[in-house]
């Protein structure tokens, strides 16, 4: 009686030794993935599913090779809201166990705008030779001081006057102890400004890092021109970076449209117009500019066709009451040679955008 206690008692403390071995393991297996970027890395391809198993139902299956987007993971499976399949577009759960996690793309250095700053340091800051804190000082200046900074590097901006402890200097300040004040304009009289440029990163819709990602039935590349442009706007206005596969997961879509109470996501705003480009609409998005914030706009045809969305970065001409479509500058998320907004809506060989449909800032 006391062996078959004993030997009871053995095989107990076996299978809780077990149990609790398997749970180890498991834990360890759930810890070795993570959300992501990941590749179908088997030539069979593979199932996705309806839960983090292969007990669950099948709703498709990813050729190998197909990249996807994991937002969440349960042990070794991982949940996706957009996969390619043989059957059409699906989201599931895929075994991580046969994919490939992608590597992040490097993140640039986000673009900080030239216009007016002030010295934002208790302790003041120093003015330098050079971008660069190994470079001579040549001056101070106290808390307060403002400044207008005509170029960047990196985190450096040059002023080709500021007050000084010991008088008006030129130079380069540290822009991390400072505070930016807003774009620089020239009040001589009320008919001219100064340029106007903002500093706004260029995003390509159809980059192979974030191209290939699906809204809904279409990818990025196809038809993420306002999600490529909403990403410009908010990376500008955050001094971030945010592609546009980060900004699309903050948004909301039917089918592959956006819904536009989305913008609040982003802190932007629209105004929707439906006609074509005049004088009143490019005085507003001027102002918009004076104010250091890109302009989004989308325009397509008479007939309905060729819409498209670009970020309005800047403005070359003089007069601030008489505007001219070809003196504001874009990014085109989806053109190398597009540059101004009256080239965005002569549309090359195609016809021309006649119809202004939003603006976004």
């Amino acid at each position: 009686m006391t062996k078959r206690k004993t030997l009871t008692r053995i095989l107990s403390l076996a299978l809780v030794l077990v149990t609790l071995f398997s749970t180890l393991i498991i834990s360890a297996n759930a810890a070795s993935y993570s959300t992501g970027d990941y590749m179908i890395n088997t030539s069979s391809g593979l199932n996705v599913r309806t839960g983090a198993g292969s007990g669950y139902s099948r709703v498709g299956a990813a050729s190998n090779g197909t990249k996807f987007y994991v937002s969440r993971t349960s042990g070794n499976w991982g949940y996706t809201s957009s996969i390619k399949c043989t059957n059409g577009t699906r989201s599931g759960w895929v075994c991580l166990d046969y994919c490939k996690k992608q590597a992040s793309a490097p993140a640039p250095t986000p673009s900080l705008p030239v216009g007016k700053y002030a010295i934002a340091s208790n302790s003041g800051s120093n003015i330098r030779t050079g971008a660069g804190t190994g470079y001579s000082k040549v001056g101070a200046a106290a808390k307060g001081v403002t400044f207008n900074v005509t170029k960047i590097s990196g985190k450096w901006g040059y002023t080709p006057s500021i007050k000084c402890t010991n008088g008006y200097k030129s130079g380069w300040v540290c822009l991390d102890y400072c505070t930016y004040k807003g774009q620089t304009t020239n009040n001589n009289n009320n008919n001219s400004a100064a340029a106007i440029k903002l500093n706004v990163p260029l995003y390509k819709q159809g980059d192979s890092r974030w191209g290939y990602k699906y809204i809904s039935t279409k990818t990025i590349a196809k038809v993420g021109c306002l999600i490529t442009s909403i990403a410009m706007a908010y990376s500008y206005n955050t001094r971030t970076t945010v592609y546009p596969d980060a900004a699309m997961r903050k948004m909301s879509f039917s089918g592959n449209s956006l819904y536009w109470s989305s913008l609040k996501n982003f802190g932007l705003s629209y105004t929707t117009y439906n006609r074509s480009l005049n004088n009143s609409i490019m005085s507003t998005i001027y102002s918009k500019l004076k104010a250091g914030k890109p302009v989004i706009i989308g325009a397509q045809d008479a007939n309905g066709n060729s819409q498209h969305w670009v970020v309005i970065t800047g403005y070359t001409g003089t007069s601030t009451t008489s505007f001219s479509a070809n003196n504001f500058i874009i990014n085109d998320p989806g053109s190398q040679n597009c540059t101004t907004l009256s080239a965005f809506l002569a549309n090359g060989s195609k016809a021309d955008r006649t119809k202004i449909l939003k603006i976004c800032y």
